[in-house]
């Protein structure tokens, strides 16, 4: 039992346990620091312009900017539109006074999210009616970002519409 605790022995044992301990906390910090960007659509409309309305959630610890948002459509790609746009207005009345007045706009990339935060809103694309509406193929939103490779989030068909 003496030959074991020789200052030798006990200085490797430490040096190796201090290897896995820097190791583990080295791997802990990139699994909590990884890119976890959740994107759900929420609803989807036509309003001049096809618009998708998105939940955007960052579980990292991070912050995560969108620099891209393109629509993928009968292998066409269509780009979200570059200025602000008008979704949806609501008015507040009270008989026939005007009590208040709310305006939806969309998103521009680049759309930054903060660490641990979640927001909604709108993208807007150019694209005509009757090419969304008819389109029997599979519809895909492709989301870059400043961290990790490209999203491909497939639009459900069941999603609800307001035309």
């Amino acid at each position: 039992m003496q030959y074991l605790f020789t200052k030798e022995n006990v200085t490797l044992f430490l040096s190796i346990a201090s290897s896995i301990g820097a190791l583990t906390s080295w791997f802990f910090t990139i699994y909590i620091n990884k890119k976890r960007l959740i994107i759900k659509p929420i609803k989807s409309g036509y309003h001049c312009m096809f618009y998708i309305q998105l939940s955007l959630e960052n579980r990292s610890r991070l912050p995560i900017t969108i620099t891209n948002v393109s629509l993928q459509l009968d292998k066409k790609l269509y780009k979200s539109f570059d200025n602000y746009f008008c979704v949806n207005e609501y008015t507040h009345r009270c008989g026939h006074d005007i009590l208040d007045k709310k305006f939806d706009y969309n998103f521009r990339p680049p759309i930054t999210t903060p660490a641990l935060s979640a927001f909604a809103g709108f993208i807007v694309f150019e694209l005509p009616k009757e090419v969304f509406e008819s389109s029997p193929t599979p519809r895909y939103l492709l989301i870059e970002s400043t961290r990790g490779k490209k999203q491909r989030i497939l639009l459900p068909n069941n999603l609800p519409y307001n035309s």
